[in-house]
């Protein structure tokens, strides 16, 4: 859940809102919340950050613009301990007093948001990936067998910011380190292949067979990686959908999704300006729209989804869109948004992008005053909806119609990081004094939970960071 990730991210680092840090992601990355998390909402879904809803300015610490403004100073000051001193920098000044130079910030992490396969979804899952963070140090990936239950191994991923999420696609299980801009293909739990998202890549075409796209949150790419030859290839530059007016100079992509029938990638991007927050951490309004953006994955070129109108995205119509998933039918795209201020919140709610018109309709339009969580597709038009009180004194889970936009029945033991895999809800239950985690189905006719398997880590955590389905 990308905004409360940026919360915890900001409040981590000990940041300000608009202020710059030092680098200690609007998503996914963080872990579950206290309600669960959005992790597998982005290729399937999109992670919760810790909310998650990472910021890059709050997970990195320093957004791009704060970096170079952190530079431009520090060069400056040089400059005049030089002019005035007649010295090199740090060389005494005209008072003898020594020039106090103050090193530039850390370089911002690139935030690997999530991540898409290219192939189609399997049709059943047997494993379940299961993250706990401590939101500090590292998170721990637990392989579950779903029959018989079976804990096969866990591995602990270390993270400055405990920002390891789990992401399944194509059947495909993997691991996001997002403060230190690491991928791993993973095996069960255990490393398999590491891909470091800095890198450029090799310059080589990766076959479609064996492709997955990263979109990063802090800058204007996505990383294609081999996963046949464990490499990096190359990137895809999104930098012609960045806002002149957004002054963090990112697009800030937060989901991946892919349609194997027309093999094109689908990717949404926030365009949020993380500079902008206030003091409540409330992200303003702007005139600038949040997109969808097609990759034509046999040429990793950008398609035209506006038909005869200007540009090549779709713009949506709500704000600060946090997870979203495409239907089996590869038309249409349902986009959860956690919306914007105005005053009070608005533009938050759920939205339908229908591909095969390029037109938008709203399902869901919240009447009260709730902080928007996650967002859970169940069969047909059914959801389970996640919302905060406006202060974040109470957790609320409710059904959702999305062919009526009723607000059903609340619900009181919806599991942390819930997923959807066609028939079940699985998800975690920790102990909130004990911690013990447990994984559970949860049914949602009769609000209840049944055991899976218990203690899936050797660790103790008090968040999920990710539940993912794999083959």
């Amino acid at each position: 859940m990308k905004k409360q990730h940026l919360v915890m991210s900001l409040i981590l680092g000990g940041c300000v809102a608009a202020v710059a840090c030092s680098s200690g992601d609007d998503s996914s990355s963080g872990g579950g919340g206290t309600g669960g998390s959005s992790a597998g909402a982005t290729a399937g879904g999109s992670s919760g950050k810790g909310g998650t809803t990472s910021g890059g300015a709050g997970k990195g610490g320093t957004t791009a613009g704060g970096s170079a403004g952190t530079a431009g100073s520090v060069a400056g000051t040089s400059a005049a301990g030089a002019a005035e001193g007649g010295a090199d920098t740090g060389a005494a000044g005209e008072g003898g007093a020594p020039t106090v130079v103050v090193p530039p910030p850390p370089p911002q992490p690139l935030d690997p948001e999530t991540l898409v396969v290219t192939s189609a979804v399997p049709s059943s899952f047997n494993h379940v990936l299961v993250t706990g963070t401590d939101y500090a140090t590292q998170g721990e990936v637990a392989s579950v067998k779903l029959n018989p239950a079976t804990i096969e191994d866990s591995t602990v991923y270390p993270d400055p910011k405990g920002d390891v999420i789990t992401v399944g696609s194509g059947g495909l299980g993997f691991a996001l380190q997002r403060t230190l801009d690491k991928v791993t293909l993973l095996n069960g739990s255990k490393v398999h292949t590491t891909f470091d998202i800095t890198s450029t890549g090799t310059g080589t075409s990766a076959d479609i067979a064996h492709k997955a796209y990263v979109p990063v949150y802090n800058q204007n790419f996505i990383s294609i990686l081999d996963l046949s030859a464990g490499t990096v290839s190359g990137r895809i530059d999104l930098s012609q959908f960045n806002d002149p007016n957004d002054s963090d100079g990112s697009v800030n992509t937060t989901v991946a999704m892919y349609d194997p029938a027309q093999k094109i990638a689908y990717f949404v991007l926030s365009r949020i300006d993380l500079n902008s927050f206030d003091a409540n951490f409330n992200l303003p309004c702007s005139a600038t729209k949040s997109l969808i953006v097609g990759v034509d994955a046999t040429t990793d070129t950008i398609v035209d989804l506006n038909g005869s109108a200007d540009g090549k995205a779709l713009e949506l119509y709500l704000a600060d869109p946090a997870s979203a998933t495409l239907s089996s039918d590869g038309k249409t795209i349902t986009v959860f948004d956690y919306g914007c201020f105005a005053g009070s919140l608005t533009k938050q709610g759920v939205e339908l992008v229908h591909l095969d018109t390029a037109s938008r309709t709203i399902a869901y339009a919240p009447t009260d005053d709730n902080i928007p969580g996650d967002l859970i597709l169940l069969a047909g038009q059914q959801a389970l909806l996640h919302t905060s009180a406006p202060d974040y004194s109470a957790d609320y889970w409710n059904k959702l119609d999305l062919s009526t936009g009723i607000l059903g029945a609340q619900l009181n033991n919806v599991p942390q990081g819930a997923v959807f895999d066609g028939t079940d809800v699985v998800g975690v239950t920790i102990d909130s004094t004990s911690q013990a985690a447990a994984v559970v189905k949860y049914n949602v006719s009769n609000d209840t939970t049944t055991p899976i398997i218990s203690s899936p880590w050797a660790g103790k955590y008090s968040s999920v960071a990710g539940t993912s389905l794999v083959e």
